[in-house]
């Protein structure tokens, strides 16, 4: 694993467990929200845009004006971000629906689905080929993760209904797909910069979550801003920030990344409970915890490493040491009239 790849992860790691337990805080005792989530939605995008804006408009000052890659978007980009802004505009607001409804330590849990989602789509659409190994380890990291259910009362306080369910695949879908498809189209053409991209596909997000909200409008004549709270806005920042952290992601990594990353949220927040809070660690979260790892470094690590002699790994390791860590893949193997 590079260094992009740790420091995108962890990012994500901090925003998705952030943004699902502001989300629960959020929503009222009936699992519902004071706010109209399509006014949220529609200002989260509307915040990515001025993000995206300002990243590009600090690019053209910065370069006087003069850049070799474009500072708008082309025809052609903004008509193929229709799709993932399509898809995301879905997600966004079955997410909060999904935590109101199963709570957040549910929807931690349940939503680690999007790892095998993920992975398939990667295979189909990316064609990205994946060993046995690394099938394994993604087998391996759903069962961490879903071992490690930090709250039971909330578990029992909040029924799984066959709506939420679907209501959850339905979202997790959608975003893994976008995700996917927007991996494509960050990677494919490199003429055009991440942020100009982002704003081609914000162009979209905001069109659509404004035919939603005036749509909602019609029937419900609420003030835009009625129900938001300082929590609100924060959560409105994460979540742009968020959008901002995974286009960079997709752009400098892999969906993967962003799959094994946010899927740490619940070990995490287990890990937090017992360090800071008092709570004990049960055996099932030990293992949990410990499957989440073991499946990390097995999918992350390259093959012939885990496959190799102990011998070999410590001459790699000694070898390493001595050149300054850098790669040395050409070991040989000892014979016994050497000894």
């Amino acid at each position: 694993m590079d260094q992009y790849s740790v420091f995108f992860g962890f990012l994500l790691l901090v925003l998705s467990l952030s943004q699902t337990m502001i989300s629960q805080k959020l929503a009222d005792n009936d699992h519902t929200f004071p706010f109209k989530l399509s006014a949220l939605v529609l200002s989260t995008e509307m915040t990515k845009v001025g993000i995206a804006g300002a990243s590009i408009l600090y690019d053209r000052v910065r370069e006087g004006g003069t850049g070799r890659k474009p500072f708008l978007p082309r025809t052609r980009t903004v008509v193929v971000m229709s799709v993932p802004a399509f898809l995301y505009t879905i997600s966004n607001t079955l997410l909060y629906t999904t935590i109101a409804m199963m709570g957040s330590t549910n929807a931690q849990v349940w939503l680690n689905i999007r790892i095998v989602i993920t992975a398939v789509l990667c295979r189909i659409i990316v064609g990205r080929q994946m060993s046995v190994l690394q099938w394994m380890s993604i087998l391996l990291l759903l069962a961490g993760v879903i071992s490690c259910r930090d709250d039971p009362a909330e578990i029992s306080h909040y029924a799984i209904s066959l709506q939420a369910v679907l209501c959850l695949l339905i979202q997790t879908t959608c975003a893994s797909l976008a995700g996917v498809y927007q991996e494509v189209l960050f990677k494919n053409n490199s003429d055009e910069r991440i942020a100009v991209k982002s704003l081609a596909l914000y162009f979209w997000t905001c069109l659509l979550s404004y035919a939603q909200w005036r749509h909602e409008s019609v029937t419900d004549n609420v003030p835009f801003f009625q129900g938001f709270t300082t929590l609100t806005w924060i959560s409105l920042l994460i979540n742009a920030l968020y959008g901002q952290v995974v286009a960079l992601t997709l752009f400098f990594c892999d969906n993967m990344v962003k799959v094994f990353a946010t899927s740490l949220g619940p070990i995490t927040a287990v890990m937090l409970d017992g360090l800071y809070l008092g709570v004990g660690f049960e055996l099932a979260k030990v293992l949990g915890a410990s499957l989440v790892f073991l499946s990390t470094i097995m999918f992350y690590s390259k093959h012939e490493w885990l496959l190799m002699q102990d011998f070999e790994a410590l001459s790699l390791l000694w070898i390493g040491s001595v050149n300054g860590g850098h790669e040395t893949c050409n070991v040989r193997r000892p014979t016994y009239t050497e000894f």
